[in-house]
C-alpha cells in the first residue's frame, strides 16, 4: 500500500515536534524593597525598611549583605510588610549594607523564588572603633620641698570594639594600667609635681583598634 506524500510529511511533523515550553511563572513577578534606617553601635548593625511584591506573588525572600558578603536571609509571606535586622559586626571604618528582595511565586506545591526579578537598596555606615576617655577625679596628698604630690586618679571610657582598659601616666608617658571593674571606672596611684599633668587614655584590652585621645588633669588639683 502506498502512502501519500502529504500524509508522510504530516507523520514526520508529529514525530519531530518539540513539546510546548512550560510557562515562565516568574515572567510578571516583581519585588521592591526600601532601606530606611541604618545604624551601628556596640558591635551591632541595625537596619529596617519595607518590602512589597507584585500581584500573584505569595511572599518575598529577603537577603542581607555587608560588603557583598551574605549575612543571613529570611522568607516572609504576604504582599507587603516591614523588615528589620540586627547583625553583629565589628569591621572598622566605612562599610556597605545591602538588602535584596526576591518575589516568591506559588507553582503547585512548590514556591519558586524569582531571583532575576528582585529589588535592592544600599546604604553605607561607619563602624567607629576609636573609644573615648574621660577624666573622673584625683584625690591628692602634696608635701615636701620641692613639692611632690601623690594622687589616686580615676578615669572612664566608652565605645571602641571590645573590653576597654585604662592607662594613667604623667606628661604623656610612663603609663601604667589602671585597676577597676571591666566597665570602669579605673584608678591608679600617680606621683607628680605641680605643673605636671596626669594623662589618661583607654584602648581595647585585646589590642584591637586605636587608643582614645589623651585627656589630662593638672597635678595636685582636685
Amino acid at each position: 500500500m502506498k502512502t501519500s506524500r502529504l500524509a508522510l510529511c504530516a507523520t514526520i511533523l508529529v514525530l519531530c515536534a518539540s513539546p510546548a515550553p512550560a510557562a515562565d511563572v516568574c515572567a510578571n513577578a516583581r519585588a521592591a524593597v526600601t532601606l530606611k534606617d541604618v545604624s551601628w553601635a556596640d558591635g551591632v548593625l541595625k537596619a529596617s525598611g519595607t518590602w512589597e511584591v507584585g500581584e500573584g506573588a505569595a511572599g518575598v525572600m529577603l537577603e542581607y549583605r555587608i560588603q557583598s558578603d551574605r549575612q543571613w536571609l529570611e522568607q516572609r509571606t504576604g504582599a507587603a510588610g516591614a523588615w528589620e535586622a540586627a547583625i553583629p559586626y565589628r569591621r572598622c571604618g566605612r562599610n556597605s549594607f545591602r538588602v535584596e528582595a526576591f518575589p516568591g511565586i506559588q507553582s503547585g506545591a512548590v514556591q519558586v523564588q524569582c531571583l532575576e526579578k528582585g529589588g535592592t537598596d544600599t546604604r553605607t555606615f561607619m563602624v567607629d572603633c576609636v573609644p573615648t576617655a574621660a577624666f573622673g577625679s584625683c584625690q591628692w596628698e602634696c608635701e615636701g620641698e620641692p613639692v611632690r604630690c601623690t594622687g589616686h586618679c580615676t578615669g572612664t571610657g566608652q565605645g571602641g570594639i571590645g573590653t576597654l582598659v585604662g592607662f594613667l601616666g604623667i606628661n604623656g608617658k610612663d603609663y601604667q594600667i589602671a585597676e577597676g571593674p571591666t566597665a570602669g571606672p579605673w584608678t591608679a596611684i600617680v606621683t607628680c609635681s605641680p605643673g605636671d599633668v596626669v594623662s589618661f587614655q583607654v584602648r581595647d584590652k585585646g589590642g584591637a583598634g586605636a587608643p582614645s585621645k589623651i585627656v589630662e588633669h593638672p597635678c595636685g588639683q582636685e
